[in-house]
């Protein structure tokens, strides 16, 4: 197997931030590109080398839905791979194993429940940005077959201020991250590393793919398809605020002050989701005598495929954030 040689796509060489993040020793890498970037490419050829340079290794290749799966992710991964290092493909399983005994399993998003005993040395994970943190968080818990080096990968589009941004382009963790640092006893800089690649960077796109794109695409879907730029407010029913509507933080109720005062009332609004978010909003309605009655909406939480425990707690991290709960 040393002496077999693993292309990019059609012979290509990678893309500078595809090389860099390959040669990055973290454990967790996430590739975060607009449209047309080399998220996929990079995915495929990294979790293919881990497959590889370990024996016995064993791995899942992730998509949303089967039919993302086919015909993108996997269709992508088969192209690169010699069939000269396939020691057994069944198409029905969607399980290749390899000459040195890796294994690897193609799976959508919904089959992780059913891989709770699951031992993994690396698992893929292909539009990133549609998985929960909390279903990142219970592939990680899979992390535990007895090899050398153990990996997550991650191939993500931009998508606001969302898990992905806070731990990987912010580094801020939650608690349940910070107590998965502290078990795995590596220095940040050991555990998480990414790029964030324009769309233009990708010299192998056709000449008049972007050009069209800048021409077809509003100004906020090119920042964010195109230039990768977070945008915390894309894709939610922000796009017709009126900045009438702007109130000074001045006149916001004073949240520690609203104890026993009948004027005021805490909400919390509920709207339920699993592949589209759940939204969360908190906010303060005020009933001033013989005035309309204001509402103030001072924090929200907007995830995806939110399992309710998490739910719970996030909820109840933010009442105790604002003293709305006292325990």
């Amino acid at each position: 197997m040393s002496d077999i040689v693993i292309k990019y796509p059609n012979g290509k060489n990678p893309l500078p931030s595809q090389e860099y993040l390959h040669k990055s020793p973290a454990r967790f890498k996430c590739y975060i590109g607009g449209w047309g970037s080399g998220k996929t490419a990079w995915l495929c050829y990294e979790m293919l080398l881990l497959l590889l340079e370990t024996p016995k290794n064993y791995g899942v290749l992730l998509r949303k839905t089967y039919p993302e799966l086919e015909d993108t992710t996997k269709k992508d991964f088969m192209a690169i791979v010699p069939d000269e290092i396939i020691k057994n493909y069944s198409k029905t399983k969607n399980r290749i194993e390899f000459c040195n005994g890796s294994v690897l399993l193609f799976r959508v998003f919904d089959d992780l429940d059913k891989m709770t005993n699951i031992n993994l040395g690396v698992f893929g994970i292909d539009q990133a940005e549609e998985l929960s943190e909390a279903e990142f968080l219970m592939l990680v818990g899979r992390l535990r077959l007895n090899i050398p080096k153990r990996h997550g990968l991650l191939a993500s589009n931009i998508k606001g201020h969302n898990w992905i941004y806070k731990n990987f382009y912010l580094k801020k963790y939650n608690d349940k991250l910070e107590k998965l640092l502290k078990i795995m006893n590596l220095p940040v800089k050991d555990l998480f590393d990414y790029v964030v690649v324009k769309s233009e960077e990708n010299i192998y796109l056709p000449e008049d793919y972007i050009p069209t794109l800048r021409v077809v695409l509003p100004e906020r879907w090119q920042k964010r398809y195109i230039d990768a730029e977070f945008d915390k407010y894309e894709g939610l029913v922000f796009q017709e605020w009126d900045e009438r509507f702007k109130i000074e933080k001045s006149k916001v109720p004073n949240l520690y002050k609203l104890e026993r005062n009948p004027m005021y009332n805490f909400i919390i609004s509920i709207d339920p989701g699993w592949a589209n978010p759940t939204a969360v909003l908190f906010g303060i309605i005020e009933k001033p005598p013989g005035e309309l009655v204001r509402l103030y909406l001072f924090d929200c939480i907007y995830e995806e495929r939110l399992a309710l425990t998490d739910l719970a707690h996030l909820i109840r991290a933010k009442m105790k954030k604002y003293s709305i709960a006292k325990d």
